[in-house]
């Protein structure tokens, strides 16, 4: 971690790490509304430049519970492969104390998507979670993380227990 931000240095896909670089800040200090932030660097081959705000702190309902006091962030990003068009893109984040993130929200103008993942479970050795209308596998262990991809007009797809690492 930088003095005042949360750096990340790769994304992980299947088996493989692209490097971030120069690494992006993730999440900045201090904690609060109207806090913005930009980047500009690659994620491997691909050119990336976005800019971050730290849009308030405020309840969120998910799977009929509201959790409050939460981080809401919206990112709005511009990514280039070289011999593509240019991808927009916007991401929102609900990040709340002690869980985690619990609602992402994609929003990708050049492919046409809109798409929200909800958590659904939440388990750690000081607190779990699960929401009342979802059965949370029974597969499911301390430090996994459950959740439902919510896309509007598709049926939500299988849920299937993550490592958190990987969420």
């Amino acid at each position: 971690m930088a003095d005042d931000a949360l750096m990340q240095h790769a994304i992980r896909i299947d088996q493989s790490y692209i490097e971030i670089d120069p690494p992006a800040p993730s999440y900045r200090l201090p904690i609060e509304a109207g806090a913005t932030w930009s980047y500009s660097g690659t994620v491997g081959a691909r050119s990336l430049t976005y800019d971050a705000e730290l849009v308030g702190i405020e309840s969120v309902e998910v799977a009929g519970t509201t959790f409050a006091d939460c981080v809401h962030y919206v990112i709005e990003s511009e990514s280039t492969e070289p011999g593509f068009e240019p991808e927009l893109e916007t991401n929102e984040e609900w990040m709340c104390r002690g869980i985690g993130p619990v609602r992402l929200r994609t929003v990708n103008e050049t492919q046409s998507v809109d798409m929200t993942a909800d958590l659904v479970a939440f388990h750690a050795p000081s607190r779990a979670w699960s929401a009342a209308a979802s059965p949370v596998d029974a597969e499911a262990a301390l430090g996994h993380t459950v959740g439902r991809l919510l896309s509007s007009g598709a049926p939500a797809p299988e849920r299937e227990a993550l490592p958190t690492s990987e969420v």
